[in-house]
């Protein structure tokens, strides 16, 4: 069979998780994050775009079953797994303050909770649990069929409560937000921390366990005004419900958002978030990662006369990895193999080599390989590979085009600020970067840079003066030239560090 035939046959997936759920099982690696959260010892999971957050949810939701049956433990998803985010609607809304928001996501559980009891457990702990449900019926907290309703009728209740003239409570709710007096109790009213603790005693007697999860949060807000508050408010309800035994909460966050909200004005409560899981790939972990998705076509191992079952072995992996790629895409002893050219070329400027980048690599580079020899032929491919270096760097352009664009569209108030240095070099000094942001009339240019560096665009690099390194990544699609704008002729320095 030719190349272009097994390249013709050759599926690598998609580089978002949401966009290939039927196939993720058979890509996923059973990393060190995954274990923990599985078997329940971590709530909150960080990292950076692209690198598997996503996908740890979206595995959890598809064993949902598995872990009801085997563990008794059911799964709520807090947000809709595409589409618009359920959350995106508080962009629009009345303000909150950040305690305001605390109660709203308190409220929100505390509903998703209900229904779900009163939807999908057995009769047996619902009967159980009938006077709390009860309540919450005539609270109108349920029956409600849909997380956006449900999220809507928790937004609701605290404006309600919110606009409510001498009813700090809850706006004549008997379920209220703040701890009821004696003469409230007297009435009748408690609070939601009491019916969460309420469900949660009855929970752990019968050795059921709830999970709420939350992701998307990134897409939800992307940069708005309440991001900050919002999100400091679900990780105070986080600690809140974390004195429960049997419901927990799993948040999956961007690190540069988490690092951003407890930095604007300070998280004294940082400390006590502990359970938490920061992902980091590895080098090995990538290239597994790289081999996974080829070798999910049986006509890759026809091709390499490699098993995937044998890919545990690094050797082996070695040997696989280079029977489908070549040994440099740049020829030279100094020059770097192909797979850490692969990892330093997706690299941004925290020197992280994200997942989807990766993916997207190789994704491209079979296309354009399937291009070339339809166009060129054998001729196209002098190295006989099934990816060739020209398929490589054709890909990095495509590569480099959607995280620019990605970019723009996460963070439009800085795509004026990443477009001037289109046409430029690739290593300034601030002064330099002065000089492009006159056009801007920029007054702030330490705090554009540091915004810059934070979101990976540059990559500070600090020696007799501190100069900004713009990562290879973004260089294709800003048509930059190699060289740093303070040296006269430094357009042939190499930059294989």
């Amino acid at each position: 069979m030719d190349n272009i035939e097994i390249l013709k046959k050759t599926n690598l997936g998609d580089s978002v998780a949401e966009q290939e759920q039927n196939e993720l099982e058979n890509y996923f690696i059973k990393t060190e994050a995954w274990e923990m959260l599985n078997e329940g010892r971590i709530d909150v999971v960080y990292g950076g775009k692209g690198t598997g957050k996503s996908a740890l949810y979206l595995l959890l939701l598809r064993n949902a079953q598995d872990l009801q049956n085997s563990r008794l433990i059911h799964l709520i998803p807090g947000e809709e797994i595409s589409g618009d985010p359920v959350f995106r609607s508080l962009n629009e809304e009345e303000r909150l303050t950040e305690s305001q928001f605390r109660d709203l996501w308190k409220i929100y559980f505390l509903s998703l909770i209900g229904n779900h009891i009163r939807n999908k457990v057995d009769e047996k702990l619902k009967l159980q649990l009938k006077p709390v449900l009860t309540r919450l019926e005539n609270e109108g907290l349920i029956p409600i069929e849909g997380i956006r309703k449900i999220f809507r009728a928790a937004f609701e209740r605290i404006i309600k409560a919110k606009h409510t003239i001498n009813a700090p409570g809850g706006g004549g709710y008997t379920i209220i937000l703040g701890e009821p007096s004696s003469e409230e109790e007297k009435e009748g009213k408690t609070s939601v921390r009491n019916i969460l603790h309420e469900i949660d005693k009855i929970l752990s007697e019968a050795g059921i366990g709830i999970w709420i999860l939350l992701d998307r949060l990134d897409v939800a807000f992307t940069e708005s005004e309440i991001e900050t508050p919002a999100l400091r408010a679900l990780f105070r309800a986080y600690l809140d419900i974390l004195a429960l035994q049997n419901i927990k909460l799993k948040i999956f966050l961007r690190d540069d958002i988490w690092e951003r909200i407890t930095r604007e004005q300070g998280f004294r409560e940082q400390s006590h978030i502990t359970r938490f899981y920061h992902i980091r790939w590895t080098q090995d972990s990538l290239r597994h990662l790289i081999l996974s998705r080829f070798y999910n076509n049986p006509v890759i191992e026809e091709y390499t006369k490699l098993r995937r079952e044998t890919l545990g072995n690094l050797k082996i992996q070695e040997a696989a990895f280079y029977s489908i790629f070549p040994e440099q895409v740049e020829s030279g002893p100094k020059k770097r193999k192909t797979f850490d050219w692969i990892l330093n070329r997706v690299q941004d400027g925290k020197q992280n080599s994200a997942p989807r980048e990766v993916i997207n690599l190789i994704k491209f580079a079979r296309e354009q390989q399937v291009i070339l020899e339809e166009v060129g032929g054998l001729g196209s491919n002098p190295e006989g590979h099934l990816i060739s270096a020209n398929g490589l760097n054709l890909a990095l352009e495509e590569v480099s085009k959607i995280k620019i664009e990605t970019f723009w569209s996460e963070y439009p108030d800085l795509r004026k600020y990443i477009e001037v240095f289109r046409g430029g070099r690739t290593e300034y000094l601030v002064e330099n970067i002065k000089d492009l942001f006159t056009t801007q009339k920029l007054n702030d240019v330490t705090n554009t840079i540091r915004r810059l560096i934070e979101i990976g665009f540059l990559q500070e690099k600090r020696g007799i003066q501190t100069s900004y390194w713009v990562p290879f990544i973004f260089r294709p699609y800003l048509s930059l030239t190699q060289g740093a704008a303070f040296i006269k002729g430094s357009g042939d320095k190499d930059e294989e560090e």
